[in-house]
């Protein structure tokens, strides 16, 4: 049963103990199924690699370029106009 779920045989044994301590028969079915549940919340909530897709766009490679150009243009029509 733990090969089909990825978990380590002695989580699944302890698995077994501790939910048959605190809710007898019920917590025997209910204890693999609840346990790959907490195994595996810290993986899905905290990934180890960053999401595919991202919610800003990329930036321009050439965005730094329009900046300079556009900015110089701004300082001289000011330096004309004084």
């Amino acid at each position: 049963m733990g090969r089909q779920v990825k978990l380590h045989p002695a989580m699944v044994i302890v698995s077994f103990l501790i939910f048959d301590a605190l809710l007898g028969f019920v917590g025997v079915l209910l204890a693999v199924p609840s346990t790959v549940l907490w195994a595996n919340l810290p993986k899905e909530r905290f990934p180890d690699e960053p999401p595919q897709e991202s919610l800003w766009p990329a930036p321009r490679e050439d965005a730094r370029a329009d900046f300079d150009r556009e900015s110089a243009i701004r300082i001289n029509r000011i330096l004309t106009l004084a």
